[in-house]
């Protein structure tokens, strides 16, 4: 390995480096040898960064299987005659764009509350109430909400196929 220079140290370049090998789960020490940035160095400007150790791990096998189920998809829209692979594409771009506006409404919803000295939360909550019903009536109940549990299940009910 080439020897690193002061100025290398210094580089922002190599910093970013650092801080992504931190993120892929490297440990201070690790990094302190790949680059020569010291690792308590490494490890507190992770923190100021917001970054966690191996936390780029997850992020990385989270995009490796949504691609995988890209190429799938387009698989099966190549199978499709080309007026309703577009159809389908076309509504999921429609889908898309709301979910980006109801997203950034709550966002903006919240951002306003923080900024206030002294937030109403009545006002806040109605507010957020409005957009949640509005995305609800664009785009269906949640998939966690829309899933209902029955139980009403007695003790009897459950014990009636058991045999003792």
């Amino acid at each position: 390995m080439a020897r690193i220079t002061k100025k290398d140290k210094n580089d922002p370049r190599r910093m970013d480096e650092a801080v992504s090998l931190y993120g892929m789960g490297k440990s201070t020490r690790e990094i302190e040898k790949l680059t020569g940035i010291n690792n308590r160095t490494v490890a507190r400007e992770a923190t100021r960064r917001g970054v966690l150790k191996g936390q780029l791990e997850e992020i990385v096998a989270d995009l490796s299987q949504t691609e995988t189920k890209l190429t799938q998809i387009d698989a099966k829209l190549s199978q499709m005659p080309v007026i309703m692979s577009q159809m389908i594409k076309d509504t999921a771009e429609a889908r898309k764009l709301q979910i980006e506006f109801f997203n950034n409404a709550a966002l903006s919803v919240v951002s306003e509350a923080m900024a206030m000295e002294a937030p109403d939360l009545h006002a806040g909550k109605a507010k957020m109430e409005i957009v949640s019903k509005g995305r609800e009536s664009v785009l269906g109940k949640a998939p966690d909400v829309a899933v209902q549990v029955n139980n009403n299940f007695t003790l009897e009910d459950l014990l009636k196929d058991v045999k003792i």
